[in-house]
């Protein structure tokens, strides 16, 4: 009888502790189920792919009004490194909000904000009445920078600067303007520049100084870019008014064709300190050129704060066919500061687009040329400033490519500087490659030892040593 008790007594032991196991088991589960992914899935990504930056954090800390993102991809089709990213900005602040919204369940949901061409894992980021379409396409960036020497190329995570700049945006009442000049023959802005001017929350309009009477006032910058002909007398006493006021003017121009001339264009650019040398630069330092043309220049940076972030990230800035530009002060005074320069084994081939010969000749002018600089000169309004980059090329995507986005990244910190964006988004992308462990014969042959005779031998011998001390027991 007593026997039959115990036995019963053991069982509902049991009972009750495998009950209890299980309890615990499943608040276990509850609990870390509601746990934010930053404590629930590590980021053990060697570019940590997926861990937000300090740039992120304090954005999303000063947040004060409610953002909502929508998250539109079918089901079944959602992209896991789109999801994590999600989950690791609604775990930074209770003020964010992430929504799964089924374009097959709710197909005109993205038409009230935006006519974009609609993929799957694109989002929408709100808040208030302001909203951001962030397309898929924005989240991975492709690098061809080895392309022609490897035939391989690397993809890049952009998703957190696509969803942080659009959460600035929406959060922010309101935006600088670009304003591009035209009426010259300007060229068209690269759409790749567009898509990063876009991205740094900067708008773009289109401005003819020949139908309107002076700059608009909402406008943080205008850009001339690579005008064909030089503006008129009237145009240049109008941006000059507008620099006087506190505007700032960048200008990108190539070398000058042969019979045509940039007088007034010139004529800018010396009231703030600047004048062009006529010809193109050659660069004479091996170690300054690329792909063995002398005219495809690798300068040296500046130490303004622009070229700061490209110096110490090692970056390059490739600049096909320049002229230069020399410097004085400006009528106000102002010196102005290099950003690119050449090594001192510069020439300069007079003749331009005529030139014969790569060659240093007698007679080509020789040393340390300026290939684009900054003025900024105080005024009643806060500061005006003029850059000016001596070769449009500078924003070729091809070129860019080649660099693996340092001229991009040049024009970016220009425009965001001189826009007074000092800090502006520009949270750099994150590879998704990853290297192959390379093994010799010999580590192949030990690691297999290892794995399949050294490692199981030690547990066998573990477990017979405690086996003999229970049974001694």
């Amino acid at each position: 009888m007593k026997k039959k008790q115990l036995s019963l007594r053991a069982g509902s032991y049991s009972f009750a502790t495998l009950a209890i196991v299980i309890a615990i088991a499943v608040f276990a589960n509850l609990f870390v189920a509601n746990l934010p992914e930053s404590f629930t899935k590590i980021d053990l990504t060697s570019d940590g792919v997926f861990s937000l930056s300090a740039q992120t954090e304090s954005i999303v800390a000063s947040l004060e009004d409610e953002i909502s993102i929508y998250w539109v991809v079918q089901s079944g089709r959602e992209d896991e490194a789109v999801g994590t990213l999600l989950g690791r900005y609604e775990s930074l602040s209770k003020k964010i909000r992430v929504e799964k919204v089924d374009p097959d369940v709710s197909p005109t949901f993205t038409k009230q904000y935006t006519s974009e061409t609609l993929y799957n894992n694109s989002l929408v980021v709100e808040s208030g009445s302001r909203s951001k379409y962030v397309s898929y396409e924005d989240f991975y960036a492709y690098d061809y920078s080895d392309y022609y020497s490897t035939g391989d190329y690397s993809v890049n995570f952009a998703g957190e600067n696509a969803v942080t700049s659009a959460i600035d945006f929406v959060t922010t009442e309101t935006v600088p303007t670009v304003y591009l000049l035209s009426g010259h023959g300007e060229q068209a802005l690269p759409s790749t520049t567009e898509s990063d001017i876009s991205s740094q929350n900067i708008e773009i309009k289109t401005l003819s100084l020949i139908t309107e009477n002076a700059v608009p006032e909402d406008s943080s910058c205008v850009l001339i870019f690579a005008p064909a002909d030089d503006i008129s007398g009237e145009e240049k006493e109008l941006l000059v008014s507008y620099a006087q006021s506190g505007g700032s003017i960048i200008l990108v121009t190539d070398p000058a064709e042969n019979g045509k001339n940039r007088d007034n264009l010139n004529a800018l650019a010396e009231t703030f300190g600047m004048k062009e040398t006529e010809g193109i630069v050659v660069e004479g330092n091996a170690n300054h050129f690329a792909y063995g043309m002398p005219y495809y220049l690798l300068p040296e940076f500046g130490s303004h704060t622009i070229m700061e972030p490209l110096s110490s990230a090692g970056y390059y800035v490739l600049l096909p066919i320049a002229h230069s530009i020399s410097l004085d002060e400006s009528e106000n005074g102002m010196t102005p500061e290099i950003l690119l320069q050449t090594s001192g084994e510069a020439y300069i081939k007079t003749a331009g687009y005529e030139m014969t010969t790569y060659e240093k000749e007698d007679g080509d002018p020789e040393g340390q040329f300026v290939l684009s600089a900054i003025t900024e000169t105080p005024t009643d309004n806060g500061s005006s400033s003029f850059i000016w980059i001596a070769g449009s090329a500078v924003l070729d995507e091809m070129t860019n490519i080649q660099v693996a986005g340092g001229n991009e990244d040049f024009f970016m910190n220009c425009l965001s500087y001189i826009c007074g964006e000092k800090s502006s988004i520009s949270i750099r992308t994150k590879s998704l490659s990853y290297d192959m462990l390379s093994l010799t014969s010999s580590q192949t042959s030990v690691l297999r030892l290892c794995m399949v005779f050294l490692i199981p031998a030690v547990f066998m011998v573990v477990g017979i040593d405690i086996r003999v001390r229970r049974k001694r027991r």
